[in-house]
């Protein structure tokens, strides 16, 4: 298991959204999926004020957990060792989710037909969504709506789109949003494409 608390991709706008667990998924000795946890957010102006800065971290080595690591971290805690009952809740569940899923790949008849099943799952979604599409005439649809504030003093910030429909596709235009604020509200692509597709 692997842990981080920084902005560690191209496209993050320099802000954080609390630690993340990451375990890989394994049956019989290959990758199937990556669990994950994200907790807390801060709006705060710089990213060194929403806490400690964890790069990417093993934090487990073979199923056992590196104590230096976790007492490195618990240490740079307010809470200190009260933060170690926090880590050890944390990785249970990541522990617990882990076996489920390898029981669910098990049980599946293994990770290819893990593998079909999800990619049938994926076909039918995309079906319901150009099902949806296509009660949807073509054409231009715009929307625009305020954010009350960023928490640093800027206020009512504008959120727009576009979405022109032609066929079986739609392009979105966030055209006319707000530019990047110090406030933490900004949205980096991932975040944007993920409230796009959902």
């Amino acid at each position: 298991m692997s842990m981080s608390s920084g902005p560690w991709r191209p496209d993050d706008t320099g802000r954080r959204l609390g630690d993340r667990r990451v375990t890989p998924a394994r049956v019989r000795a290959g990758l199937v999926a990556s669990l994950a946890m994200t907790a807390g957010l801060a709006t705060l102006e710089v990213l060194e004020e929403e806490g400690l800065i964890i790069p990417p971290t093993r934090l487990l080595r073979a199923g056992v957990r590196d104590e230096a690591v976790l007492a490195m971290i618990t240490g740079a805690l307010r809470s200190g060792d009260a933060g170690r009952g926090d880590f050890a809740a944390q990785i249970s569940a990541n522990q617990t989710g882990l076996k489920r899923l390898q029981t669910l790949v098990r049980a599946s008849g293994g990770r290819e037909a893990f593998g079909r099943a999800l990619d049938a799952l994926n076909a039918y979604g995309e079906r319901l969504a150009q099902a949806a599409l296509a009660d949807i005439p073509d054409g231009e649809y715009r929307f625009t709506d305020l954010l009350d504030d960023d928490g640093m003093g800027h206020t009512d910030l504008p959120i727009a789109v576009t979405l022109t429909v032609q066929g079986h596709g739609i392009d979105v235009d966030f055209s006319g949003t707000a530019d990047q604020v110090p406030g933490n509200v900004n949205c980096p692509l991932s975040v944007a494409a993920a409230g796009v597709f959902y």
